[in-house]
């Protein structure tokens, strides 16, 4: 009995140091991976503030060291408390938040846009939350711009009462600005026979005259352009001029 059990507690040890030594392993091969990765890395505990950060996450803030950023609280990382407080609202919700967008300040005070993704683990009873920020202000930004852009020209052409339109010759799929839904007294867009619809409304070009213009200005590769009266399912009759561009 008593050499089995020296066996055992042998073979036990071994096991142990084993996986010791795989654990040991697989955490070099992950803080290789972290310290390379371009995303932040960072693991933080619920009451005791940030543990850990790779070089990315320090980078992003603008911090000189991992020290001096495990130094200061996390609520400084964000533009208000509330914005932290909603953001572990929810990891307490569901354990996790995946691609998150959230506005995150600098040491310097100025801000940027970063996407987070966070899990909520359990080490040695304490609460931990581990994740990644990808800052993706030049993409925010452009989105904005594009926005922003967007709103000036259906601005623009409600003041001039403009419209672009597009028309697919094979689908007979048809497509206009908000503008164009206006002036025409349907949204094409809901419509699955807007062109025929379209088409119905046009007093002085019927579908076939209009596929005949179409296909000559195709063959002579110019622009072809009709004015015509046209009167909406709303009831509304109006002159409308339509320009037409081959693409």
């Amino acid at each position: 009995m008593g050499f089995i059990t020296h066996q055992s507690s042998l073979s036990r040890r071994r096991n142990v140091e084993s996986t010791l030594r795989i654990s040991m392993r697989d955490a070099t091969i992950l803080q290789v991976i972290s310290a390379n990765m371009e995303d932040g890395v960072f693991k933080s505990s619920t009451n005791e503030g940030l543990v850990y950060v790779n070089e990315s996450f320090i980078r992003m803030f603008g911090y000189d060291s991992a020290e001096d950023i495990l130094r200061i609280h996390p609520v400084n990382l964000y533009p208000s408390k509330a914005d932290r407080d909603s953001l572990f609202m929810r990891i307490e919700k569901s354990g996790k938040v995946a691609n998150a967008l959230l506005q995150y300040r600098r040491k310097d005070g100025s801000h940027f846009w970063g996407r987070v993704s966070t899990t909520k683990i359990i080490e040695e009873e304490k609460e931990y939350v581990i994740g990644t920020v990808t800052d993706v202000t030049l993409q925010q930004e452009q989105d904005e711009l594009i926005k922003l852009n967007e709103q000036r020209l259906r601005e623009a052409q409600s003041f001039a009462q403009l419209a672009n339109w597009e028309l697919s010759l094979r689908s007979k799929q048809l497509s206009w600005s908000e503008e164009g839904d206006r002036i025409h007294g349907f949204k094409a867009s809901e419509e699955e026979l807007a062109y025929s619809r379209w088409v119905e409304g046009l007093e002085s070009m019927s579908e076939k005259e209009f596929e005949a213009a179409i296909a000559q200005s195709l063959l002579m590769n110019e622009a072809y352009e009709f004015g015509t009266w046209y009167n909406s399912p709303i009831g509304e009759r109006r002159y409308l001029h339509y320009i037409c561009l081959y693409r």
